[in-house]
């Protein structure tokens, strides 16, 4: 089962000096979707601080945000406040063949706890900017 997998992988094969940079969410069924977003649950340093995400089943017209792999992305969402998969809705633009459909399925896990992130959680740190205009 996918549980397993995913427990497995965490022990013996999430590695900080191999970050994932990529992950294909194909597992159609909510219930697997919600065992496969697990693969997130790790040390933030195990990830790229945005990485990839295919989304396959979203596209279809009985798809939608109450069900299926969207329902297990907006509960993903929900219960991590560091972690957050989100479209790019802009991301169609940047590329040499806009009308692609997979462009549609493209998604970012913002590591928003990632160590290079500008502070860790938790900790406020301000900064000024000098205005040259000034």
């Amino acid at each position: 089962e996918l549980k397993d997998t995913i427990g497995e992988f965490f022990e013996n094969r999430l590695d900080a000096s191999q970050p994932i940079g990529y992950v294909a969410l194909d597992v159609d069924y909510y219930s697997s979707s919600v065992e496969a977003l697990k693969i997130f649950n790790g040390p933030a340093a195990s990830y790229l601080p945005l990485t990839l995400l295919y989304v396959d089943d979203i596209a279809e017209d009985h798809h939608n945000p109450y069900a299926g792999e969207s329902l297990a992305i907006n509960e993903f969402n929900a219960a991590n406040e560091f972690r957050k998969a989100c479209r790019h809705d802009f991301f169609e633009y940047r590329r040499i063949f806009r009308r692609a459909t997979w462009l549609k399925h493209i998604y970012y896990l913002h590591v928003m706890d990632h160590p290079v992130r500008s502070s860790a959680p938790g900790e406020v740190s301000q900064r000024v900017l000098p205005n040259p205009l000034l």
